[in-house]
């Protein structure tokens, strides 16, 4: 008898140990070590801090004109005219987009931010800490990443270029890596390593071949060049295309009356200028012609 009512004392205390714990499950949730890991840090919002001429959000598909305090999320688009500029802020971090550029928002957390640019010159400058990142998508397999450092990128046809203004970074392209020191720079063409790492020049090359000053009826006036391969050059208030080695020709469309011609160009190396000509548009003018009649009269006859 003894035997069964510690058998059944016994049985009712485990009863009411699992009774307890079942209650400290469903009232204060699981075991301290059981806890679910705290959900992460929501990223730091990205809005537009300041905007140059009319600069362009593409967002599905839609297109707005940017102003600054507008809020951005991944898959955006901006697109930056000739004479546009765009910066943006977001946590411990600013990047602008120069004239004649694309680029896309992509990856936004509390530790990376990342963006691919189609065209043009973006700068980033990011606060010393460790724990963000910025990266710039130059293609599939290009990309320059930074911690804590002022970066230029430059994004051409086949061409894509990073310089380093303070701190460190990271090119990296076709599976290969190079780490850029302050002061530095590397390129990478479409399918090829980065370039080691080189000294940041001082200057930019831009060098154009300017007509006379003159006063014409044609409405249309070529004009040649060269810059720093992979520079983003304006003429005229119009983006040029500069080949590979650096050599550029364009037209530029004159309007009526008078007008002064000039240059620009951006690259990671810096700004640089060039001033043309004061040329004057007159459709009215008469063409200048010679009356050729008589230069072949032999003056015997």
């Amino acid at each position: 008898m003894a035997a069964r009512e510690r058998i059944r004392f016994w049985a009712v205390v485990v009863a009411l140990l699992a009774g307890a714990a079942a209650a400290y499950v469903l009232l204060l949730g699981p075991e301290p070590g059981e806890r679910e890991a705290p959900p992460p840090p929501a990223p730091p919002p990205l809005a537009v801090a300041e905007v140059s001429g009319e600069v362009t959000i593409v967002r599905g598909g839609v297109r707005t004109r940017a102003a600054p305090g507008a809020a951005l999320r991944p898959e955006d688009a901006l697109e930056t005219p000739a004479g546009a500029r765009v910066e943006l802020a977001g946590g411990g971090y600013t990047v602008a987009l120069e004239e004649g550029g694309r680029f896309t928002v992509g990856e936004i957390t509390a530790e990376l931010s990342r963006f691919r640019l189609a065209a043009g010159l973006v700068s980033a400058r990011v606060q010393d800490d460790p724990r963000r990142a910025v990266e710039i998508e130059g293609g599939p397999d290009v990309v320059a990443r930074t911690r804590g450092g002022d970066v230029t990128v430059v994004r051409s046809e086949s061409f894509f270029a990073v310089g380093v203004r303070r701190g460190r970074a990271e090119l990296s392209s076709a599976g290969g890596t190079v780490a850029l020191e302050e002061g530095q720079q590397s390129e990478a063409r479409a399918g090829q390593r980065p370039s080691p790492p080189a000294r940041l020049p001082t200057s930019l090359l831009l060098k154009v071949d300017w007509p006379a000053p003159r006063t014409t009826n044609e409405r249309r006036m070529v004009v040649t060049g060269r810059a720093t391969p992979g520079a983003i050059v304006v003429v005229g208030g119009e983006r040029v295309e500069v080949r590979p080695d650096g050599r550029f020709t364009h037209v530029i469309v004159l309007r009526e009356g008078r007008q002064t011609l000039a240059a620009r160009a951006l690259g990671v190396a810096g700004k640089a200028a060039s001033d043309g000509p004061a040329v004057v548009l007159d459709t009215r003018a008469p063409d200048a012609r010679f009356d050729t009649r008589d230069l072949w009269v032999n003056p015997r006859r």
